[in-house]
């Protein structure tokens, strides 16, 4: 099945909007993992960074893998 080709380049910008790595493995005959982190963020915070940010031993970062 063919697509259009618009799938790592629409995830391309969304990492790059939400400041967000984006990253692919690809391995013959095995297929490819896309991996995409996303920064947490205090939605709380005014003007300072969370924990998470500032380097806080407990930072949790969500990581989402899409395999084709």
């Amino acid at each position: 099945m063919e697509g259009s080709g618009l799938g790592l380049s629409i995830a391309k910008w969304i990492a790059n909007v939400h400041q967000a790595t984006l990253s692919a493995d690809s391995r013959d005959n095995a297929g490819s993992v896309f991996k995409i982190v996303f920064p947490l963020y205090d939605v709380n915070a005014q003007a300072s960074p969370s924990p998470a940010a500032q380097g806080d031993s407990q930072k949790r970062t969500p990581t989402y893998q899409l395999s084709a």
